[in-house]
């Protein structure tokens, strides 16, 4: 239990650390955002999860609502949608409203798991254009599915494509961890290395953590 108490401790403070001391770069800008949620189980092929976020040093919250409805045996629908509300420096806050529509494809491979992931990322803007993107994202985990509290390692690279200007435009490289820390809580900690053309990019921590809930007689 001590073990977890420090885990806990580590996720949540050294992104923020981090990001304090990165901040002042100018070279490269690093954040970290903090999505807390609820994970609900209504059945075997169907799961519900809702997310509220907030992005530090950045002034952005966020409620993110998603679905997950298992197709077929490695065809996962996920229908979600988005909020994002920012404060930028000149103090116009700016709302989106955003749809993120994905195709997951599972290959389970004993202890393994490879998901490909394509959506389409609708973002409708307040005070400027809307822009539309396809993301596709191939991750590759590792599932040590013996140990107590069933940690699991990923890696993965997403791609950006921008259909408002038929170009790529951004790529995202990550590793991550995710754990159960209690027997209705997991942790999902990962970095993220953005490259975008025309800026200098980026490093995002992405700090998850979900209350794990399911309808009665569903394992």
């Amino acid at each position: 239990m001590d073990m977890m108490k420090h885990i806990i401790i580590l996720a949540v403070i050294c992104p923020a650390l981090i990001t304090i001391g990165f901040a002042q770069r100018e070279s490269r800008p690093t954040f970290a955002w903090y999505l807390p949620g609820v994970s609900y189980k209504h059945s075997p092929s169907l799961r519900f999860t809702a997310q509220v976020g907030v992005a530090t040093p950045q002034t952005t919250n966020a409620i993110w609502l998603q679905s997950y409805i298992r197709a077929g045996k490695y065809i996962t629908l996920n229908p979600a949608y988005l909020y994002l509300r920012s404060a930028p420096s000149n103090g116009t806050r700016l709302h989106e409203h955003t749809l993120m529509n994905s195709v997951i494809i599972n290959v389970p491979l004993k202890n393994f798991l490879i998901d490909d992931r394509n959506m389409v990322w609708n973002r409708f803007r307040q005070h400027t254009d809307n822009i539309h993107f396809y993301r596709n994202r191939l991750r590759v985990g590792y599932s040590f599915a013996k140990l107590p509290q069933h940690p699991r390692l990923y890696v993965y690279d997403e791609v950006f494509y921008l259909f408002n200007t038929g170009s790529w435009v951004r790529n995202r490289v990550a590793a991550g961890f995710a754990c159960d820390l209690f027997q209705r809580f997991n942790i999902d900690i990962s970095y993220v290395r953005q490259a975008e053309k025309g800026t200098r990019g980026m490093d995002i921590f992405f700090i998850m953590g979900f209350f794990q809930l399911k309808r009665k007689g569903v394992e």
